[in-house]
């Protein structure tokens, strides 16, 4: 069984999995970079979905989405792959009259804003 068993922790501060297999030393491995937008996505998808929750938007309202990001984060949001998960009709790069929030997204400094479309 101990043959078998394999442990993975993820460090969000440099990119890297420490593996623990039974029996061995831990050894470091950096994440696929699909893994790592993957995981940035739904980090992404969690804030929106409290932000919305804390302007008091229903669960069925559309909105759109204005970001101000840079690094892996600016990736993920232009790519805006996530805008369905969270009723967006529009993601976009700059900022609107909304409900503003500055997040941490993976240690990256974002600034959210959610337009509710009437």
């Amino acid at each position: 069984l101990a043959e078998v068993c394999q442990i993975a922790a993820i460090n969000p501060w440099n990119d890297t999995a420490l593996n623990f297999n039974a029996g061995d030393s831990p050894s470091t491995s950096r994440l696929p970079e699909e893994l790592l937008s993957e995981g940035i996505e739904r980090e992404i998808v969690s804030k929106i979905q409290n932000m919305r929750k804390d302007a008091g938007f229903e669960v069925t309202d559309r909105i759109e989405v204005y970001f101000k990001a840079e690094g892996k984060a600016q990736k993920v949001l232009s790519a805006g792959g996530f805008a369905k998960d969270v009723l967006a009709s529009k993601v976009a790069e700059g900022s609107a009259d909304g409900y503003t929030k500055e997040q941490n997204i993976n240690g990256e400094k974002v600034t959210l804003t959610l337009v509710k479309i009437k």
